[in-house]
């Protein structure tokens, strides 16, 4: 017997043979070690019944023609193998599945899913390790063991792609994680998380705006998470949201991290409903046209309860940038704040008031010696002699205790000192305020 190349399912209508059909076809079943290994075999032909192939109920000599002996091993590998219907159940311990591809898949037990394809994951799965999925849409429905996708422990550094995933009315009741993924469209509403929800690593390219696609009509590409609650700890850490991240109606009933997360278009906490800590250390590209000013509450006050003042410092300016440029915000208020911006970057850039305290020096000099400075810029090799003194009267224009007895009595000198004392009573409060709030315990 002759056969070049063969498909598995082509072993159910030979009837005899067996030994010598795995000589002919040992590029695509053969045994090392006790193990069986099962390359490029398509199994889109094998009829099902009672979710078990046929070819397994029958022996070495019934109708079948396939020894469940073959199948009698520890361990059984399936390299590039397409499965229809999930993985077969043979009477052995499957250990992995390595860049295969399934049409549906709905559980995997224990087997280890490295590098596979899948067009459909539609019910509990775990230990899928890089790969691509078209769609992962869960619904209606309760998992009640653990659900990862690409966890990303033991040495496994995979990416896992994934074109639409999609979760709605779902209760996880333990772990969930969804590691190092690149997901292209997403939608989560109505998901309860009783344990922890880790997606370390994944980057969400956009949203999915179901009701839309049902109206024909343009698509938001915001990136919603609508009405979840997460019970355990979330998990956010280097993750990257391309479009404008919205938390609607979410619950954060234990700690969250977001630390080194990547917002490129903008974060919004507004409803959201925070009950432990937020970290949100090193947090990048948080977009500022996008965040509103109650997310940046939100994120200063959560710095602060963790301690950590300097970054609390941070959002906390800009807060007060969010407040400027909000069209409710009173128009004196506006001005008060588009001030305070200026001069120190709301009390955290001590460089400009001090700046502007050299600034106020140098004007008021030229104010009260106006003539003098006039002389210099018009023959400034004859007037040599003014800059020393210049630079005296500059230091003395930058102190604020300093007396000037007679000059208050002249106009407009008494104008000038008052803008003088004015002026430097503010900056010098900028100052310290801003050195304060980077050197404060």
């Amino acid at each position: 017997m002759s056969v070049e190349k063969i498909l598995f399912s082509d072993l159910i209508d030979l009837k005899e043979k067996a030994k010598e059909i795995l000589e002919v076809d040992n590029k695509y079943i053969y045994e090392k070690d006790n193990k069986l290994y099962l390359m490029n075999i398509n199994f889109n032909h094998i009829n099902y019944s009672n979710n078990q192939a046929q070819y397994i109920k029958g022996t070495s000599s019934g109708h079948q023609g396939i020894p469940t002996a073959l199948f009698e091993r520890k361990e059984v590998y399936f390299y590039c193998c397409s499965f229809p219907h999930g993985i077969p159940l043979f009477p052995a311990n499957i250990k992995l599945c390595y860049r295969c591809n399934f049409d549906s898949l709905s559980s995997n037990k224990d087997i280890i899913l490295k590098k596979c394809t899948y067009n459909n994951i539609i019910g509990n799965v775990k230990n899928i390790e890089g790969g691509k999925i078209e769609n992962l849409k869960l619904s209606n429905n309760e998992y009640k063991e653990k659900f990862y996708i690409n966890k990303q422990y033991n040495g496994n550094y995979r990416l896992t792609k994934i074109t639409n995933l999609i979760l709605v009315k779902v209760t996880f009741l333990e772990n969930f994680k969804l590691h190092n993924c690149s997901v292209d469209n997403v939608y989560i509403s109505d998901v309860d998380f009783e344990k922890h929800a880790d997606f370390h690593m994944s980057n969400f390219k956009k949203g999915l705006d179901l009701n839309a696609m049902y109206r024909n009509e343009d698509e938001n590409q915001n990136i919603n998470f609508k009405a979840i609650n997460f019970k355990g700890l979330a998990v956010f850490d280097d993750c990257i949201f391309q479009e404008k991240l919205i938390f609607e109606w979410v619950t954060f009933e234990s700690f969250s991290h977001f630390r080194r997360t990547k917002f490129s278009k903008g974060l919004d906490l507004d409803y959201t409903n925070i009950q432990e800590g937020m970290n949100f250390f090193s947090v990048e590209e948080l977009e500022k046209e996008n965040t509103s000013q109650e997310t940046y509450r939100i994120i200063k006050h959560n710095f602060e309860k963790i301690g950590n003042k300097i970054e609390a410092n941070d959002y906390h300016a800009l807060e007060l940038e969010k407040r400027m440029t909000n069209e409710d915000t009173p128009k004196l208020e506006k001005l008060v704040l588009k001030l305070h911006h200026f001069t120190s970057r709301n009390g955290i850039n001590w460089l400009r008031p001090l700046v502007f305290i050299l600034l106020i020096g140098f004007i008021t000099a030229v104010g009260i010696h106006f003539s003098h400075f006039i002389d210099f810029l018009c023959e400034p090799l004859e007037h040599l002699s003014y800059i020393p003194k210049g630079f005296n009267e500059l230091f003395q224009h930058i102190y604020i205790l300093t007396k000037y007895k007679d000059l208050w009595n002249t106009f407009p000198n008494a104008i000038i000192l008052a803008f003088n004392k004015f002026s430097l009573g503010y900056l010098y409060y900028q100052f310290l305020i801003a050195v304060r709030k980077d050197t404060r315990k």
